[in-house]
């Protein structure tokens, strides 16, 4: 349990590293797209990455989630490691070839119809390829991270976003306009080239595996378990992508327009900075915890979930604060319009991307637990009435629109929390430490000072 938990500390240290190098590079790199192009196509330019990444996410069918839950079993040799991991990615490249077939045969179609953007077959075949190589990437990254090399992972996340940003800049500054192909093939370049490195870390990795293992492996019976697990967690992902920018950014851009999308997708990319980072730190290193925890006694599994989640609210908290007190700076900054609509619009979009984090700790827990499918039930009545508001949302003002959704968040985090300690007696930390609370003050200070 000790050697455990240090190489959980180990990775949460790099985890936290990569994901907060690689988010503020990121970050700044919206903030210069933003400065430098017009709304509209930056507008576009964040409705193909919101579009793209969904499509990451419906074609991976939630391997990269599920892979916890059997983590252990899988390296416990060569034999077992082929038998679960190389099985699995068969449904991902199945959906990838049918959704390209598909996507080419109602292309024609597509060009038809009266969308506020349009694009050419050479950017659809870019945008195509990009999917495959960061479904890729996706997956092998997570099996890197189960295995407790977060250090290679966080190199190589590293590296790419650097080699990203500098080659669009560098074309850039060479007198280049941005645009889609600018903006788009770097990243396929470098998601190729990351995709390959890691996939010789996942080669070395599995030379280092016992070539045979005594207990006998389930093969079908265990298939089918990850598979119904892949499913529900797959419909999981789906529900929570009702509350995520990759669809809540394309559907204010239909309803707002490209140039509203533009500040929404700026807007989205500061809450899915944080959210991303929150995510890399505590849901990777949480996934990684209690997969590792899995057999063991139900107080081994407790105190993993009130360590986490202890950890996590600290951070939470942290940031909690820090919009409470700079909810001035933040909706005056004079990149947004200025009108008092638009920016609580804003404001409110943050509060809804930012509140994905809240259930980090229960999701990761109830994955590896494989109780997916009861995770999915329970979504779905939220997502029952998320639908619902969408369905209606021309007889709702935006800001109504908003406001009920940032609501039924709030009613869904309290269902969890009842149902989860009625089942395993598990309850988060909602305890506030002084020193997290002091330095989020001190540092919240400093912003508005500095900003003011």
């Amino acid at each position: 349990m000790i050697n455990l938990y240090k190489q959980y500390s180990k990775s949460l240290r790099w985890n936290t590293f990569e994901s907060i190098f690689y988010q503020i590079l990121l970050l700044c790199h919206q903030f210069a797209l933003f400065f430098v192009t017009d709304r509209a196509i930056f507008g576009l330019i964040g409705t193909l990455f919101s579009i793209t990444y969904l499509l990451v996410m419906i074609t991976n069918f939630g391997l990269d989630v599920s892979l916890g839950a059997f983590f252990t079993q899988a390296i416990e040799s060569k034999k077992h490691f082929k038998k679960i991991i190389l099985f699995q990615l068969i449904p991902e490249y199945c959906l990838l070839l049918i959704g390209g077939i598909f996507l080419l045969a109602i292309y024609p179609f597509i060009s038809a119809l009266n969308l506020p953007f349009k694009l050419n077959i050479e950017t659809l075949s870019l945008l195509g390829l990009l999917i495959v190589f960061e479904g890729t990437k996706k997956t092998l990254r997570s099996i890197l991270q189960l295995g407790f090399h977060s250090k290679k992972t966080a190199w190589i996340e590293v590296v790419t976003i650097m080699s990203y940003i500098s080659m669009v800049w560098s074309t850039y500054f060479l007198g280049y306009a941005i645009n889609l192909t600018l903006i788009f093939l770097p990243l396929l370049i470098v998601s190729f080239i990351s995709s390959l490195a890691l996939l010789v870390c996942i080669y070395e990795y599995y030379t280092q595996l016992p070539n045979s293992s005594p207990a006998p492996l389930p093969t079908s019976a265990l298939q089918w378990r990850i598979l119904k697990n892949r499913f529900f967690n797959f419909l999981n992902q789906a529900s929570h992508s009702l509350f995520s920018s990759n669809f809540l950014v394309p559907f204010f851009a239909l309803t707002f327009g490209l140039a509203h999308a533009g500040i929404l997708k700026l807007t989205a990319s500061i809450a899915h900075c944080i959210s991303t980072i929150v995510q890399k730190i505590f849901g990777i290193s949480g996934t990684i915890l209690f997969a590792h925890l899995k057999g063991n006694p139900l107080e081994d599994r407790q105190q993993a979930f009130f360590t986490i989640s202890n950890k996590l609210n600290q951070v939470l908290y942290g940031f909690v604060l820090f919009f409470a007190i700079n909810y001035s700076i933040i909706v005056r900054a004079h990149i947004l319009p200025e009108t008092s609509t638009i920016l609580t619009l804003a404001y409110l979009f943050l509060i809804i991307i930012f509140s994905e984090n809240f259930f980090i700790a229960y999701e990761k827990f109830y994955i590896t637990h494989e109780k997916a499918g009861q995770l999915f039930f329970f979504n779905l009545i939220i997502m029952s009435a998320i639908g619902l508001l969408l369905s209606q949302v021309h007889t709702f003002s935006h800001l109504s629109l908003m406001l009920a959704i940032i609501a039924l968040r709030l009613v869904a985090f309290a269902g969890i929390i009842f149902f989860s300690f009625y089942q395993w007696r598990i309850k988060p930390s909602l305890s506030i430490q002084p020193s997290y609370f002091i330095s989020s003050f001190v540092a919240s200070i400093a912003f508005f000072m500095l900003m003011r």
